[in-house]
């Protein structure tokens, strides 16, 4: 799953070892247990955005992304 290799889990990752500094397994299952809950997160949140994104009309265009993505 490449969603175990972006910034974000890794630094949770390193949280969870550090964490469980004496218990190597209990700092796996930390890292295996965040990456589920922001793999989860990253893929609802882009399928929401597909959802929200086929709604808006065609002639917008790509100009009208930088102003939305601003004000997001």
């Amino acid at each position: 799953m490449p969603l175990t290799l972006v910034d974000p889990t890794f630094a949770v990752g390193v949280d969870g070892y550090e964490a469980h500094d004496g218990d190597p397994a209990a700092g796996h299952a930390y890292y295996l247990g965040a990456t589920a809950v922001i793999g989860a997160t990253w893929l609802l949140t882009t399928a929401a955005g597909i959802v929200v994104g086929a709604g808006f009309p065609a002639s917008l265009g790509l100009g009208a992304v930088v102003p939305m993505f601003l004000l997001a």
